[in-house]
C-alpha cells in the first residue's frame, strides 16, 4: 500500500468521524441546555417556597401579618400555577393567603375596644386556631414542596 491509498482510506473515514463528533457535540449542548432549564425552574420554584417561608416565619414571630407582607407573599407566589401546574400547590398557597388574611382580621378585632369580654374571648380563640394552623404549615409546606424542589424530579 502506498501513501496515496492510505490517504484515500483516511479521507473516507474523516466524514463519518466528523459527523459522529458533530452529533456528540449537539447531544452535549442539548444536555447542557436541559440542565440549565432544570436549574432555572428550580430557582423559580424555590423563590415561591422562600416567599411562603418568609410569610410563615413572620407570622410565627409576630403572630400577625401586615398588608406589606401579604403583598410580598403574593408577589413571590403569583406564578405558582405556571411553575407547579394547576392544583395542589396553587390551591395550598391560596389557602395560606386566606388564613393569613383571617389572622390579620382577627388580630385587628382583638384590639377593638367595643368588643364585650365574651366576644373578645371568641375572637381570641379563633385567632389562636388560625395561628396554630399556620404554625403547623412549616412542616406541611416542606412535605408539599419536597418533590418539586428535588433535582431528580425537575
Amino acid at each position: 500500500m502506498c501513501i496515496k491509498e492510505i490517504s484515500e482510506i483516511c479521507a473516507g473515514f474523516l466524514t463519518p468521524t466528523i459527523a459522529i463528533l458533530a452529533v456528540y457535540i449537539a447531544w452535549q449542548q442539548h444536555k447542557t441546555n436541559t440542565d440549565k432549564l432544570r436549574l432555572n425552574l428550580y430557582d423559580r420554584r424555590n423563590r415561591v417556597f422562600d416567599g411562603l417561608m418568609n410569610l410563615l416565619g413572620h407570622i410565627g414571630q409576630q403572630r400577625d401579618v401586615t398588608d406589606q407582607q401579604l403583598y410580598q407573599f403574593y408577589a413571590a407566589t403569583n406564578q405558582s400555577e405556571f411553575l407547579f401546574g394547576e392544583g395542589n400547590i396553587s390551591e395550598y398557597l391560596e389557602e395560606i393567603r386566606k388564613k393569613a388574611i383571617d389572622l390579620q382580621y382577627l388580630e385587628k378585632r382583638i384590639k377593638d375596644q367595643r368588643l364585650s369580654q365574651e366576644e373578645r374571648k371568641k375572637v381570641v380563640e379563633n385567632s389562636r386556631k388560625v395561628f396554630d394552623w399556620l404554625e403547623k404549615q412549616f412542616e406541611v409546606s416542606k412535605n408539599k414542596f419536597r418533590k418539586f424542589l428535588s433535582f431528580k424530579n425537575i
